[in-house]
C-alpha cells in the first residue's frame, strides 16, 4: 500500500485545493510603442516563436502565418491561439490592440499582471 503521507505528516487528500482568481483585466505592454493596456481575460492572443522579441511595426497575420520585419529582414513564422487569460507574466504575446475590425494587424505584447 503506497505512503501518503507527505514528509510534514498530512495526508495529501485531506489537503485544501489552491484556489485561482481570475482577475477582471490584464495589463499588457505593447512592446513596439511602449504603451500599456489592460485587457479582458478572453481576449484572443496568440504565442509567438522565440526569435520575435523585437518587430519593427505590427505583425501580420495571414493563413495561420505571421509576417513580421526585424532586423532589417522580413520573418515568417508559426503561432498558437490561446485566450489572454492563460498566459503568464513576461510572456510575449500577439495581440489586437487597435480596429479588432483589421484581423491581420497584431503587436507584440508583454504581460505584465498574472493571469492566474
Amino acid at each position: 500500500m503506497p505512503n501518503d503521507v507527505t514528509p510534514h505528516g498530512s495526508r495529501e487528500r485531506d489537503a485544501i485545493p489552491e484556489i485561482q482568481h481570475s482577475p477582471a483585466f490584464i495589463r499588457v505592454r505593447d512592446v513596439v510603442r511602449d504603451t500599456f493596456h489592460e485587457l479582458p481575460p478572453g481576449q484572443r492572443m496568440l504565442r509567438v516563436p522565440y526569435d520575435l522579441f523585437n518587430p519593427v511595426g505590427s505583425v501580420r497575420l495571414s493563413d495561420g502565418v505571421i509576417t513580421y520585419l526585424q532586423g532589417g529582414q522580413l520573418h515568417t513564422g508559426a503561432t498558437a491561439e490561446s485566450d489572454l487569460g492563460d498566459s503568464h507574466p513576461a510572456e510575449r504575446v500577439l495581440l489586437r490592440l487597435d480596429d479588432p475590425a483589421q484581423d491581420e494587424q497584431w503587436w507584440l505584447c508583454e504581460v505584465q499582471y498574472p493571469a492566474k
